[in-house]
């Protein structure tokens, strides 16, 4: 215990009450740093992110909690131990409340990450950070990480939305039509379908990766069934629309969106991806447009899509800034060895 906080791991079963409340309040504080306009999210949504470490991951959770008020969270760690393909990789996410920053609890708390670094033997560590928290770069400059990649965050405002162009290019479907047709879903997948989507999710593996070491994700049935627990688990609806071959019944082409009850004034943009062999027809921009179209129709109280994207991925932005999105913010992806984390930790115990 240091003087004023104290740190232990949380299971996600015991996520709840007094504990999910002082996580939730952490959540916004972080939130309200990055985007200070936007309304406070419900609890349900903070479990259910806590609960989000992509299929295939183990996911441990340690909360820094206030020795004087035992019900108030100062700051949490994520630490996503990724699968066999990539058994050298973490991805780790420190976040400590802006007002209980440079008292030593990130260093506390990335040395239990390290810890579990090396009982996992485990060599490199990724990490994130966002341009509107400078205190974020600082702190992994200062303990060696070296930038990876960098991506934009991006919106799209729906009352300014090029409607004749969403037409136009929803359009292209009837163009397709004789090779391919949509297939929407609503919500979980059906389980007959898994191993044909994780076909599809596994096209994701061309997206840049800049200098991030990191192997392709085996997308299997198992890992699409594990993600859909988790999904389940959450109180968020999910619309994804497949393009589907007809002379195959492959899915190569997708997009798909996440709706949060508790902001309904936001759609949160997920993965996006056509198959290189199906490139080059326009299969991208009409998902996207008809995915847009949809949420004009039958979600009017939403306000805008936001994504993310790497700087270098062209083809997608390409899609994006002709739709519309103009770019909100950017984030960072770094990487550093776990060897050069011990050493800042034994240089600064």
């Amino acid at each position: 215990m240091s003087s004023g906080w104290h740190i232990r791991e949380q299971k996600l079963d015991g996520l709840d009450g007094d504990v999910l409340r002082a996580c939730n309040d952490l959540d916004n504080a972080l939130r309200r740093e990055r985007d200070p306009d936007e309304p406070a999210v419900a609890p349900a949504t903070t479990r259910a992110e806590l609960d989000g470490a992509e299929a295939g991951y183990d996911r441990r959770i340690w909360i820094a909690w206030s020795s004087d008020a035992e019900s108030e969270a100062l700051a949490w760690c994520l630490l996503d131990i990724a699968p066999a393909e990539n058994a050298h990789l973490v991805e780790l996410y420190i976040d400590v409340h802006p007002e209980h920053r440079r008292r030593g609890i990130g260093r506390a708390l990335l040395r239990e990450a390290v810890d579990v670094c090396r009982a996992e033997s485990r060599t490199t560590v990724v990490l994130w950070t966002v341009d509107r928290v400078p205190a974020g770069a600082e702190f992994v400059r200062r303990i060696g990480a070296e930038p990876a990649q960098e991506e934009r965050e991006s919106r799209l405002y729906l009352d300014a939305v090029d409607r004749e162009l969403v037409r136009e290019w929803c359009d292209i479907a009837d163009q397709l039509a004789g090779r391919y047709e949509p297939w929407w879903v609503d919500g979980a997948y059906p389980p007959a379908a898994y191993g044909r989507i994780a076909e599809a999710d596994a096209v994701m593996n061309t997206a840049p990766r800049g200098d991030v070491t990191m192997n392709d994700l085996k997308w299997t049935a198992e890992r699409v069934a594990e993600r859909d627990e988790r999904f389940l688990r959450g109180p968020f609806d999910r619309w994804t629309l497949f393009a589907r071959e007809r002379a195959t019944g492959r899915l190569v082409a997708l997009t798909r969106v996440l709706l949060d009850p508790s902001r309904p004034h936001l759609v949160q943009q997920e993965d996006t991806a056509v198959h290189p062999d199906h490139r080059g027809q326009g299969i991208g921009k009409w998902i996207k447009a008809a995915m847009i179209d949809r949420i004009l129709t039958e979600r009017p109280e939403a306000r805008y899509i936001a994504t993310g994207n790497a700087y270098s991925n062209a083809p997608m932005l390409a899609i994006n800034d002709g739709l519309g999105f103009r770019v909100d913010r950017s984030n960072t992806y770094w990487e550093v060895p776990v060897a050069r984390l011990l050493s800042y930790l034994s240089e600064n115990h």
